[in-house]
């Protein structure tokens, strides 16, 4: 059977663009699969440790001051990055239902901040620090954010949590320590 010239070009086009598609789609599959393994390991990084002093952070008026000595327990701790958006609507949404969280304080940590200030609190209801490293070799280590810290008030850490998610379920305190 003899086909058109045409048939058979965009018969090969097609054949191409599908192998390209299932290429990246390959790609896409195994970066996520990458990112489910990371977000897995971070959520359990530390938890059932007590946060350590020494974790120098930036205050609101720019003073260094320790991390720990700064958080009163129990409390929620987000570590945001100022290039992520899901980190805004984890912010507002903090920002704007602070007041109702179940007995926990929230504090905000932006990492790798670089006096931009995309931050802070309409009310100043929240506490805001910064830090212009990403903190690797520290407590609060870990590459995804947003990641959400819930502290007991001994400031064990209770839970983690890492990725994406609703902003909802991302501050939601857990119920038992």
């Amino acid at each position: 059977m003899k086909f058109p010239t045409y048939l058979l070009v965009t018969f090969i086009l097609s054949s191409a663009a599908s192998a390209t598609v299932a290429s990246e789609t390959a790609a896409n599959s195994a970066e996520a699969k990458n990112f489910v393994k990371l977000m897995n390991a971070e959520r359990t990084l530390n938890v059932g440790k007590v946060l350590p002093p020494g974790i120098l952070v930036a205050d609101r008026d720019g003073k260094q001051v320790d991390l720990r000595s700064a958080m009163h327990g129990p409390v929620t701790l987000l570590k945001l990055n100022p290039g992520c958006p899901p980190c805004t609507d984890v912010f507002k949404y903090a920002d704007s239902h602070a007041k109702e969280k179940q007995g926990a304080s929230i504090a905000v940590l932006v990492v790798e901040d670089k006096g931009s200030k995309p931050y802070t609190s309409a009310d100043g209801g929240l506490g805001v620090y910064t830090t212009a490293s990403k903190l690797d070799d520290s407590f609060l280590a870990g590459e995804i954010t947003p990641s959400v810290f819930f502290f007991d008030k001994n400031l064990r850490l209770v839970e983690r949590r890492a990725g994406l998610t609703t902003p909802e379920t991302m501050l939601r305190f857990p119920t038992s320590p």
